[in-house]
This record gives C-alpha cells, structure tokens and sequence, in this order.
C-alpha cells in the first residue's frame, strides 16, 4: 500500500489518477483493485499480476521509455513473448530487479549443466534477481511450441522462472549473432544493458 500512496505522491494532487471502482490507470487489462490486491504498481502497464507462476516481478511505478539497440549501457527496448502458461510476459514486467536472460535451443546438451543450476542460482538471489529461460529452437531445429516450452519446464523443474518462446529469433538476434547459442544476458535493474557474463561468471558480475 505504501507504493501506491507513494506514486500517487509523485503525481501531484492537481492531476490525480481515475481512481473510480473498476478503473484501469495504465490500461493493462487489470483494473487498480485488482493491482493493489497483489501488490503491482497501478502505474506502469508493463507489471500486472500474472495468473500462474508466481514470477518475482518488479516494482518500479513508471515504464521506462524505450530506446533504440541492445548494447552495454543502453537501455534495452521492451519486448514481449509467450510463456509456458501461454501467457504474454513483458520485459519491463521486472523492471527494478536484476534480470539474467539466457536463450537456448533445445539440441543443446551442453546446455543441460547451464539450465540445470538456474533453480539454485534464482533460489540464491530471491530478494533481487530474477532468471528467464528463453528457448529458441525445439530438439529438431524448429521453432518451439507449447510441448517443448511444457517439457523444458518440467525437464529442469524450473518453477517460478519464466520460460518463454522465441519462434522467430527476432529477440535474441538483438543481442547476439544470428545463429550462435546459447546468449546469456545481464541487465540491471534500471533496464541497462550490464554484461553478458557466462553463468559461472554470474555471482562475480552482480553488485
């Protein structure tokens, strides 16, 4: 309750808010009751509740504007894709959190060390982290579907840590070169572009 007084304060008391019952301040589909209810911000239509998953979402009042190209020090631009709930999930969702981003494809088996230890590594940053799998191609090569999104979670028991589908590439092409994977992806809670450490170089990149 005090982020919201908090960001009503900031607003002024000459331009308050529609605070009427079953308003919806920043038109993400999810009415002010509804955010104050599960503490997300009223203000900032990239954060809302989400139904499953109980994802460590961020708290910042206002989305941040986006910029042009993903490079370290740039604020890197929002982009949405489907989750394994089949959900849409927006970058900016967790704004205010350090975010480390890793794509993979799925006839990766070096991979499998790398995403066996995401639990443990978001299970140790809890307070101020919160890891994405994003999985760019199925075990064939093609583009995945909700099975293999499905069988990625289950296979790596990757609960409360978004797994999302980039069929296109058009995501992880801003942030490496076409065709190498996997990309790992540090960015600091203002929405910068820090690093892209390895994940064992994960505990050494953050503050």
């Amino acid at each position: 309750m005090h982020r919201v007084w908090w960001t009503l304060a900031v607003w002024g008391c000459a331009d308050l808010p529609d605070l009427s019952t079953g308003s919806d301040v920043d038109g993400d589909g999810w009415t002010n009751e509804e955010e104050i209810a599960s503490q997300t911000p009223i203000t900032n239509r990239y954060i809302h509740p989400y139904e499953h998953g109980d994802y460590l979402l961020g708290d910042a009042p206002f989305p941040v504007q986006d910029t042009g190209m993903f490079a370290v020090g740039d604020v890197v631009d929002n982009f949405t894709l489907t989750d394994s709930y089949g959900q849409a999930v927006d970058l900016y969702a967790f704004k205010g959190r350090w975010i480390f981003l890793t794509f993979a494809a799925m006839w990766e088996s070096p991979m499998v060390d790398v995403i066996d230890d995401l639990p443990d590594t978001q299970a140790a940053h809890v307070d101020d982290l919160t890891v994405i799998s994003v999985v760019v191609e199925d075990v064939m090569g093609d583009p995945p579907d909700d099975e293999d999104l499905d069988a990625w979670k289950e296979f790596f028991a990757l609960d409360g840590i978004p797994v999302l589908s980039d069929p296109d590439k058009e995501i992880v092409h801003r942030f490496g070169p076409a065709g190498t994977y996997p990309v790992f992806v540090l960015i600091a809670p203002d929405m910068t572009l820090d690093s892209s450490p390895m994940p064992w170089e994960l505990e050494d990149a953050l503050p």
